[in-house]
């Protein structure tokens, strides 16, 4: 698409301090009209934060939120034009639409969830109560788009077919697979970035990685990587695709119940740093091939190198997420290899225009 930035909507605890885009600052909390925050413990956020893809064009995009059961009170209170001048606002930037949730862009944390609220959350995924759904639906929100999550905890059928596969392919096999080189990771940021932007390129809802975007992901996210979640496949040097998994720390996160001192004594992280090297379950965050390189089983191979060296190995099992729901090459790829989806995100639009 051509526009440059869609604005943003929260309702939450306060405003964003600009997360991913320091060069792109600029929240701020919703006040009344004698300046106090508008809603204590759900300020409204407004920014300018760069929705570049066709799906996003020109629409307003509505952050995950902390809410209360009256929808006015709670969700509503981002749209009450007449309080907080949120429509008004979007309309003042050529916005005709409203759509979410959304943080910054489908390339962070997205979606309300509206199946699987049973199962815990895992890293850098959302979760809600289940009527949630049924506010936005009352402010009449209307379905755009569903994300899907999978569970993938056997996986010997799934290797035994992948095996096969890659006795065919080796007399033909063009590509290599190498694990992720953490020793060097801004060289390896840059050729992850070209791999996602050129794969995802088609998807809904794209927007592609800003350098500066990628390079401080992969520097938060340094301290869990690990060289058997992540694997590079290369044809003639020259990168064509990716495979990335994370430990899954909120397990970890969950024992020490989000604390990490105890009256100044670091208890919580010393049992956090324990828990770590005991994790077990993992999160599959992202997988791509380029187009040029598809249908020569890249995407195949890449999967089995994390079946052999993080659930064989290292006995994890975990989350493979998201998946859009009309992505049904990818989806049909996990259901024949024992994948179970078990989580369903939605993404929601409303016309402001």
């Amino acid at each position: 698409g051509t526009g440059r930035a869609s604005a943003h909507v929260c309702a939450g605890a306060g405003a964003y301090s600009g997360g991913p885009y320091p060069d792109r600052a600029g929240s701020r909390a919703a006040r009344d009209s004698s300046g106090h925050l508008a809603q204590r413990r759900r300020a409204v956020c407004l920014g300018n934060y760069p929705h570049r893809s066709k799906a996003l064009f020109r629409a307003g995009s509505g952050g995950a939120a902390a809410v209360d059961r009256d929808p006015v009170a709670s969700i509503g209170v981002a749209l009450d034009a007449d309080r907080i001048g949120g429509l008004q606002a979007l309309r003042a930037r050529g916005r005709n639409e409203i759509m979410g949730p959304i943080d910054y862009s489908t390339n962070y944390v997205c979606g309300l969830l509206v199946e699987g609220f049973e199962f815990p959350p895992t890293l850098l995924t959302s979760h809600n109560p289940p009527y949630y759904a049924a506010l936005l639906e009352e402010l009449e929100f209307t379905k755009t788009m569903d994300f899907y999550a999978w569970w993938f905890s056997d996986a010997t059928r799934a290797a035994d077919r992948l095996r096969k596969l890659a006795a065919r392919l080796q007399p033909r096999m063009r590509f290599t697979i190498r694990p992720g080189n953490l020793r060097d990771l801004p060289a390896e940021s840059v050729r992850l970035r070209r791999i996602y932007n050129e794969a995802w390129r088609d998807n809904w809802g794209y927007v592609p990685f800003t350098e500066a975007e990628f390079a401080h992901m992969t520097k938060e996210m340094k301290l869990l990587l690990r060289p058997e979640f992540t694997a590079i496949a290369e044809v003639d040097g020259e990168e064509a695709g990716f495979i990335i998994a994370l430990p899954d720390i909120n397990v970890a996160l969950q024992k020490i119940n989000g604390r990490l001192t105890t009256f100044g004594i670091p208890i919580g992280l010393i049992r956090l740093l324990y828990e770590k090297q005991r994790l077990r379950r993992a999160r599959l965050i992202a997988m791509g091939v380029r187009p040029e390189f598809r249908r020569h089983g890249v995407a195949e191979m890449l999967v089995l190198r994390i079946i052999e060296e993080a659930m064989f190995k290292l006995e994890f099992k975990g989350e493979l997420s998201m998946t859009l729901e009309n992505n049904s090459m990818i989806n049909r790829f996990l259901e024949a290899i024992g994948a179970q989806r078990y989580k369903t995100y939605r993404i929601y639009r409303k016309s402001i225009a």
